[in-house]
This record gives structure tokens, sequence and C-alpha cells, in this order.
């Protein structure tokens, strides 16, 4: 059933996205991926060799894969018209073992977003429960020299709405600090907590000393760029290569945009009146991962 939606979520959103393409160009793609792991009862898991097929398909293409630093240049004048970036959150430590290698490999920038009290083993996320493992400082130092830079996910991973200000610059700067601390490499980039923000949230991180933040929003980001309102593509396990292919073309923004700004109450009263039948055909794992697509 899930993967039909997809397919209808993607052919409805195809011409869209070639029509956006042709008037605005294609942009820069940041695609978001969480953990790449072997774990099939969560979708926010990329098995390493679906993973590995996908960085091959991107290194072999025609729009060149960037760090988000070179938005700082695009931003300014680069002239950045068509790349791809590459993104992950949490800062679980199966990057290092699955992801690393190959972005190592194939020479692929990218940014990976740490909680630093993740990093120091003073937390850990509700979704994975405890013993999870994370990246740790040697780790982020190695893949750091090999042109992984990383970024900031806050300091706890709460979500930044509703904090006081003083509490607000606390979870920014703290981060922040952490990061200079334990890295040789200036950090630059924010990654919303859950991805929840704000016009004061955005201020904050400005204040903070932050050059950009990325969302969950969806789609590419064109000139001029809203270098604290970045959109990205998420990834996961979910998808064929022929899915992520079509991801990377734009096809499944206008889904994924029906999907957050209508889901929030219209999907939760259909999960309550669909819920049986889903689950009747889908299994016991079948019923969260059709709806399950929240961005830790």
């Amino acid at each position: 059933m899930r993967k039909a939606v997809r397919r209808i979520s993607a052919a409805g959103g195809w011409l869209p996205a070639r029509l956006a393409r042709w008037l605005k160009g294609p942009g820069v793609r940041i695609l978001t991926y969480h953990r790449v792991a072997a774990q099939p009862e969560d979708r926010l898991c990329v098995p390493p060799s679906q993973f590995k097929r996908q960085m091959e398909v991107l290194s072999s293409g025609s729009a060149p894969v960037i760090s988000l630093s070179r938005l700082i240049t695009a931003a300014g004048g680069g002239g950045i018209s068509s790349a791809v970036a590459l993104t992950f959150d949490d800062g679980y430590d199966d990057l290092y073992h699955h992801a690393f290698p190959v972005l190592k490999r194939l020479g692929l920038p990218a940014t990976v977003f740490v909680v630093p009290e993740f990093v120091e083993g003073r937390g850990f996320l509700d979704r994975f429960g405890p013993g999870q493992k994370f990246l740790d400082w040697e780790m982020l130092r190695e893949m750091e020299a090999a042109g992984i830079e990383a970024g900031s996910h806050g300091l706890t991973h709460r979500e930044l709405i509703g904090f006081h200000d003083k509490e607000l610059d606390r979870e920014l700067e703290k981060s922040l600090l952490a990061l200079k601390s334990n890295l040789d490499d200036r950090p630059r980039w924010l990654a919303y907590p859950r991805g929840r923000f704000n016009p004061e949230v955005k201020t904050a991180a400005r204040r903070a000393g932050y050059l950009g933040a990325v969302t969950v929003l969806p789609g590419a980001n064109r000139a001029p760029f809203d270098l604290f309102g970045l959109r990205r593509t998420e990834i996961s396990r979910d998808d064929t290569l022929f899915d992520f292919r079509l991801k990377v073309a734009g096809a499944f923004d206008l889904g994924h945009a029906v999907w957050q700004r209508r889901g929030a109450a219209g999907v939760a009263n259909f999960k309550e009146y669909a819920r049986p039948g889903i689950k009747r055909f889908t299994g016991k794992h079948g019923f969260d991962n059709v709806f399950s697509g929240e961005c830790e």
C-alpha cells in the first residue's frame, strides 16, 4: 500500500517539478539521512548496500555533490545552479562504520549534525531507546579530515520553539562552543531539532554565530538562498533506486509539502479510520511504517 501511495505521489509531483526546473533552474537539493544501518523495522534506517548504490548514482551524475559551505559562495554570487548536498542528522555511529567509508572512497563531501550531549554520552533519542551509540569526537575529527564537516543539532536535541531567549541562546551557543572546542574546523551550520523553527529561532541562530540552518521543508534551494531556511529532501529505507532518482529530481516535493501542511490534522483522523484495514494488510509494523514521517 505504501509503495502505491508513493508512486501516486511521485506521478503527481513529476510535472510540477519539471516545470519548476525549467522556469527557475534545478537548484541545490539537500538530501537528509538519519541512519545507515540494517534495521528493517525503522524507515529512517537506510541499509548500507542501498546507501552505497545511491552514492554511486550521485557520484556518476551530472550535478556535482557539494558541501553546505559552498552555498555561502553561491549566496554571494558564486553561480551554483545545479548541485546536491548530503546531510546526516543525529550523529549515530553507524555513519562512521557504513556511510563514511563510501563517502571517502567516492570523494563526496557531507555534513553531519550532532548533539554534543549525545556525543558525550549524556542522552539518547526515544525513537531507538537507551543503548544507542553515537559518533564520538575522535570519529568526528577523522571524518572532518576527509571532508565531512560537523554541524549542530542543538545541545540536547530539544525543540527550540517555545524557549525563553536565555534558554534558546544557551541551547544554540553551548552547542556551537562544544563543536569549536573539540573539532579543528569552525562549525557553520545548524539543523533545527525535529525541524521546528520560527522567526525568533532563526534570529537566535544568527545571533549565536551560525552561518545558516537547514529545515525539513521539502524542495530545492534556489538563489537568492534563505540560508536559515534551507530545504531538504528526506531519504528513507522505503526508497528504491528509482524512488531515489525521483526524489533527487524533485518528483516527491509536492507530496511532501501537502503531507506537511495538511497532514497534522487530516492524516491523524484518517489514521484512526484506516488503522484496522492497513494493519490487516501490512502486518505488525506496517501501520507505523506507512505513517511514520517524523524527522528527528
